[in-house]
């Protein structure tokens, strides 16, 4: 079985992960319901080095991406899916089902643990559900 990655798809889909959080997160989205839920401040935020914080995030999502190629791409070797299953859609149904057996899991748990407010959970799932959806779409179409 022969995987070929395609290197400028994993990169853009690494993007798309902060991408979707700068919106998510943001004040206008469900930011300022995160901040409450997570008892943060503006002020609080403003401490951290952003360029740890980013570089770290990309070079993370860089990884889930490949997570998320090799899944799909073992489905397809394993299955016999034709070409014609290889769409964002296709994808995105991958990546959406991974999260809910992946992610929701661990974030559930961790916040559980954490004492977290069921909303923070909440809204953290819902971050990574969209995520790795959109992450999948962007690694099978773009094959």
């Amino acid at each position: 079985m022969e995987m070929e990655i395609n290197w400028l798809a994993q990169l853009v889909a690494a993007a798309a992960a902060l991408g979707i959080g700068a919106i998510y997160y943001h004040p206008k989205a469900f930011g300022n319901a995160w901040m409450k839920s997570a008892g943060l401040t503006e002020e609080k935020l403003k401490g951290g080095n952003m360029i740890v914080i980013l570089g770290g995030a990309f070079a993370l999502s860089f990884i889930l991406g490949m997570f998320l190629f090799f899944s799909i791409e073992t489905g397809h070797s394993t299955t016999g899916v034709n070409e014609g299953h290889k769409t964002f859609g296709h994808g995105m149904l991958h990546g959406t089902m991974l999260a809910i057996m992946t992610a929701v899991p661990v974030v559930v748990i961790n916040g559980m643990f954490e004492r977290r407010k069921a909303m923070n959970n909440l809204l953290h799932v819902g971050y990574w559900i969209l995520t790795y959806g959109v992450m999948a779409g962007i690694v099978d179409a773009w094959r």
